[in-house]
This record gives C-alpha cells, structure tokens and sequence, in this order.
C-alpha cells in the first residue's frame, strides 16, 4: 500500500515539473499497475483462505465487486473534493493529498487487525 501511495505522491509530482509531464506520468502508472499486479496476486492466495466448501468463485467475486465498488466511491468523493480545492496548486493538493493518504493508510491498519 506504501508504494502505490508513493507512486500517485510521484503522479502529483508532475505539477511540480510539467516540462517532465509525460516522464513523470509514466513512471507513476508503471509503478501504480506493479502495485495493482502485486495486490492481485496476493489477494487470490488471501481469498482462498476464505472459500469454504470449494466456493472460491462466490469469494473472488465478491471481492472484486467490494474493490470495485470502494474505487467508485473513491472517484466520486474525489470529484467532490474538486469542487472545494483548486486542483492546479500544490498548496491545495498536497495537505488533502497527505491527509488522505493517512486516513488510507490508517484504515488499512485497522482492518488488518
């Protein structure tokens, strides 16, 4: 979880640099799509300790559609979030940046309890 923040703290980046945009962008994608390849493959050896009865399918379904609908979520509180910020200076972007990423990083250790 700590590098795919890192890798969207590298995409926020790109305002600082926009002459590397392009650079900056695609590093920060290859690192977020690593991540996303990691997560996956951890997550089908942690949802196999949930089946029971031979119902991996129902739990890897179920968890799909869970981050599927957590990713939704996300998007749309974000583009409530523009509403209320200027989204082209980083003296707006970067306390919501770390504040959620906190609070990210804080329900994660919870739920891992």
């Amino acid at each position: 979880m700590a590098a795919y923040n890192l890798s969207m703290w590298i995409e926020v980046t790109t305002l600082m640099f926009p002459q590397f945009f392009l650079l900056i962008a695609s590093v920060s994608n290859t690192m977020k799509n690593i991540c996303f390849l990691l997560a996956s493959a951890s997550r089908a050896r942690i949802n196999l300790n949930f089946a029971r009865n031979n119902n991996m399918a129902d739990i890897q379904g179920k968890s799909v559609s869970q981050f599927t609908a957590s990713t939704l979520a996300g998007t749309v509180m974000g583009m409530a979030l523009t509403s209320f910020i200027d989204v082209s200076k980083l003296s707006q972007i970067v306390p919501c940046f770390l504040a959620l990423t906190a609070f990210q990083l804080g329900l994660v250790h919870v739920s891992t309890k």
